[in-house]
């Protein structure tokens, strides 16, 4: 339980560091969106792909157990997904993005 934690910990850093951390200047607010919208989609798609790799690391014999792993480690991918995009949003808005 605390490998997958930790795995967990790791993944979720590993995702956010993927994130651009500035977003590039572009001539429209749809630009810019789309941009950050394509970013948020390619780093949910490398996280599912660490979570596969890791959790068939940790558990290369144990079916139920690489499942579970898969099924937290995507949800966490799913989660982050979802606050990357809600960013997204709230730039497209004209929102800052730190502001609850």
């Amino acid at each position: 339980m605390k490998t997958r934690n930790r795995f967990l910990t790791a993944a979720a850093a590993a995702a956010l560091l993927v994130l651009p951390l500035s977003l590039p200047l572009a001539d429209s607010a749809g630009r810019v969106y789309s941009r950050c919208i394509n970013g948020c989609n390619a780093a949910r798609q490398a996280c599912s792909g660490r979570c596969a790799d890791e959790c068939r690391s940790l558990f290369p014999n144990d079916v139920v157990e690489r499942n579970g792993c898969l099924d937290q480690c995507k949800d966490t991918c799913l989660t982050q997904e979802k606050e990357c995009k809600d960013r997204c949003q709230a730039i497209k808005n004209g929102v800052s993005p730190t502001e609850p």
